[in-house]
């Protein structure tokens, strides 16, 4: 027993190192996640971005023609805020747009918040899109 002694730390370090990367591993896959959610608003495509909301509060009859005349320009997170061991986020986001139709571009904020759905490993929105008021 006392010449496997020295194997205790080893794995001690080892399970630590494992956990780490695990959590490394989750903060990489948020970080595509929000870049694709993101890039989804950018480009006007709603349909996509609404597939990152949890399907638990998605709107099932939400009216995507609300948002055919909207045109976001500017995407600026302004705070973040890592909680729960690194499964939940929330994060403050400026949104400048304007419609189509008109010249005034606008600004709003859209709060955030994204959880981390172990079973199926991924990361879900939990609030939904954001209201655009002309």
């Amino acid at each position: 027993m006392k010449n496997n002694q020295w194997l205790i730390p080893f794995l001690v370090i080892g399970f630590i190192a494992c956990a780490s990367m695990s959590e490394q591993s989750r903060m990489i896959q948020f970080s595509e996640t929000a870049d694709a959610f993101r890039w989804a608003l950018l480009d006007g495509n709603f349909r996509s971005a609404a597939r990152f909301i949890d399907p638990q509060i998605q709107d099932s009859t939400h009216d995507f023609g609300q948002y055919q005349n909207v045109k976001i320009v500017e995407y600026k997170i302004t705070q973040t805020d890592i909680r729960d061991n690194n499964s939940r986020i929330e994060q403050a986001v400026d949104l400048q747009y304007y419609f189509l139709n008109r010249n005034i571009l606008k600004t709003t904020q859209m709060h955030q918040v994204w959880e981390y759905r172990s079973m199926d490993k991924r990361w879900l929105l939990k609030t939904e899109l954001p209201v655009f008021k002309p």
